[in-house]
């Protein structure tokens, strides 16, 4: 028996408006309709959303000082001062694309699972191969890693998939989880590894984190240029590419304690560097 409270949808957006008009026809078109929808809009770059008349999509405006966590936690503040009888927060980002039933799959897996964060899987938009399927922590390896990536989601075997970690590609949320934990750190993680963080922290709480096979979001995977060694610089200091050091060093020491950080740092360090040399090597 689907849970009929309404789910709030928190959608990120800053200038992309080709993705966030795309994905709101989608949601619109889903074939669950108990939701709530309110997009943070950060951008620097006015939108016209005067095309939407459905009362249960809503904008607000916050500053382009804000980053994607920054801006999340604002969705998250707005859903708690206007939240009636809703449990579940969902985070979507809007450069994602989703099937009619996608939210009718999300209220299934809540039913379910009333008190876990999940986390939906994210596919290739041309391949369909998993870009993302969660991931448990490799130790020696300093890394997340999923025995899925690259292969098709109808190949898991499981409906769902113990985590560490999740992304913000469709992450479910109780209100009762944030009450617990808190919110994103968006201080010490403006804008890449707060949900990882927010993942890793929920499961030292003993709260269940879990990917689930039938919750699909497509989008583009990671654009190989980035790995040319001239944008090494970029890759590893600015705050919107995955590289930054600084974010690394922020989430290892968040998470784990100051020995296995360091070791966490220090790998992840040593393994960029090499994919850098390793790609200017094969393509100049």
């Amino acid at each position: 028996m689907i849970d009929k409270s309404p789910l709030w949808i928190i959608i990120p957006i800053f200038n992309r408006k080709e993705h966030i008009h795309v994905l709101l026809h989608e949601l619109l078109r889903q074939t669950y309709g108990s939701f709530k929808v309110v997009v943070v809009d950060h951008g620097t770059e006015k939108i016209d959303f005067s095309w939407i008349v459905d009362e249960r999509i809503e904008i607000i405006n916050e500053s382009p000082a804000l980053w994607w966590t920054g801006a999340v936690n604002r969705g998250i503040d707005y859903v708690r001062k206007n939240n009636q009888k809703e449990k579940h927060i969902l985070i979507l980002n809007d450069d994602i694309s989703i099937k009619p039933d996608y939210l009718r799959n999300v209220a299934l897996v809540i039913d379910e699972y009333d008190e876990s964060v999940i986390g939906s899987i994210s596919v290739d938009h041309g391949t369909g191969r998993i870009i993302n399927a969660g991931g448990r922590l490799v130790p020696y390896k300093a890394r997340f890693r999923s025995p899925w990536k690259g292969k098709h989601p109808d190949q898991i075997r499981d409906l769902f998939l113990d985590s560490d970690s999740l992304t913000g590609r469709g992450m479910v949320i109780p209100l009762s989880v944030i009450d617990t934990i808190g919110v994103f750190n968006e201080s010490e993680l403006p804008h890449y590894g707060a949900d990882n963080e927010f993942a890793w922290r929920a499961k030292q709480q003993s709260i269940n984190v879990l990917c689930a096979k039938q919750c699909v979001v497509s989008t583009s995977a990671i654009d190989k240029s980035l790995y040319q060694f001239k944008r090494l610089g970029s890759f590893i200091f600015e705050t919107k590419k995955p590289g930054n050091l600084l974010v690394i060093c922020h989430f290892a020491f968040l998470c784990f304690g100051k020995v296995y950080a360091t070791y966490y740092v220090t790998v992840n360090f040593l393994r960029i560097m090499m994919s850098y040399v390793k790609r200017s090597v094969l393509h100049g």
